[in-house]
């Protein structure tokens, strides 16, 4: 009968010790109830996780995922398409946990997110493709400045070069280019569908360039009827390639990131996902699929000795 009594008296003073514990966390701590009820009502008996974003790298999304599945055999996979805004629509009403973009959410999606979770998104880098001009492989551009890039993109419509073909701004890599929502109308862009359009149009449109992501290209470019153009940067002895050596080191100037997001009540299983591409399982991944993962890129260290904030 005592061991009985105490038994239940742990229980009560353990069942307190959670409701303090709680109470701190939401009052003090600044966690949201919203993330706390969205933890609890996972279905941990079916766990499943939805996917978007797969269209901006197709190969790696499908290596990183194929080997997440074999880590867990039981959780419910699937994985949607579509570009940068696509996928953050699709994690923003709840048709996905988990989207990888071209870019960082900007202010206003962010606060979408803080409308519906009372929290941003929780962002993180995965890996860093280079963003490339691609010329017919018989073509006779082997290089470019970047004043010349310049110029083209600065050109008037009525200029009679060659235009610079690229895809849909809704796939994100424009604006991870530029930092703009798509073309001024003075420049000589002609928007397509996707890249796989871009690639057709830059093989077949009569030495016109085409933009597109490493993460989206297939790997030998000569047996799809293009080469990459390297870029002549200031300082630099010998034009750069869009190799993942200069993309690591900085030697090559066109880069973008892919990055994962979850919503900050978007459950256990979207968290575990997106803590594992950031770790260094999922990286090496990322590097023996041919990609450059974002552990590898060279960051820049600035020392100063102002404390911060002065």
């Amino acid at each position: 009968m005592a061991s009985s009594r105490r038994r239940t008296w742990f229980l009560v003073r353990l069942a307190v010790y959670v409701a303090v514990v709680a109470t701190l966390a939401l009052v003090k701590g600044g966690v949201g109830w919203r993330r706390i009820a969205g933890a609890l009502k996972a279905d941990h008996a079916h766990p499943s996780l939805v996917i978007a974003g797969r269209d901006l790298a197709p190969e790696l999304v499908d290596v990183l995922v194929g080997k997440y599945r074999l880590d867990y055999p039981d959780l419910e996979l699937t994985v949607r398409g579509g570009g940068t805004n696509q996928a953050l629509q699709d994690l923003i009403n709840g048709r996905a946990d988990v989207a990888f973009l071209y870019r960082r959410p900007d202010a206003d999606e962010m606060r979408l997110f803080r409308a519906a979770d009372g929290d941003t998104a929780i962002v993180v880098p995965v890996a860093m493709g280079g963003i490339v001009l691609l010329a017919p492989q018989s073509g006779d551009t082997a290089a470019l400045a970047l004043p010349e890039l310049e110029a083209l993109l600065a050109g008037s419509p009525a200029d009679t070069t060659p235009a610079l073909y690229a895809p849909d701004p809704n796939d994100g890599l424009w604006q991870a280019f530029r930092g703009e929502a798509q073309p001024p109308a003075s420049a000589r862009v002609v928007l397509l569908a996707d890249a796989a359009a871009v690639l057709a149009a830059a093989r077949d449109g009569g030495g016109a360039l085409g933009l597109a992501s490493t993460l989206t290209l297939p790997a030998d470019l000569a047996a799809a009827g293009v080469r990459a153009v390297s870029l002549i940067v200031d300082g630099e002895s010998a034009p750069a390639a869009p190799t993942p050596e200069n993309l690591a080191a900085g030697r090559y100037p066109l880069r973008h990131r892919l990055y994962a997001a979850c919503r900050a009540t978007g459950g256990i299983e979207a968290g575990k996902f997106l803590t594992h591409l950031a770790g260094g399982r999922a990286q090496r991944q990322v590097e023996r699929a041919g990609y450059l993962p974002d552990s590898r890129v060279l960051r820049d260290i600035v020392l100063t000795r102002h404390p911060v904030g002065d």
